[in-house]
């Protein structure tokens, strides 16, 4: 939410909330089928979000 006080600097950005859903679907996909996913491989990401 817009304006909210963050004190302790710990209110996660955009960045957080997409990495926290690749994470989830690596999981999933990685239960299905019993191989490890790599992130990286789910989605193309800008210069500056590589892992």
């Amino acid at each position: 939410l817009p304006n909210q006080d963050d004190p302790l600097g710990q209110m996660a950005g955009s960045r957080a909330g997409v990495m926290a859903s690749l994470i989830g679907v690596a999981a999933r996909q990685s239960i299905e089928t019993g191989q490890r996913v790599k992130i990286a491989d789910l989605i193309k990401f800008p210069f500056d979000w590589r892992l």
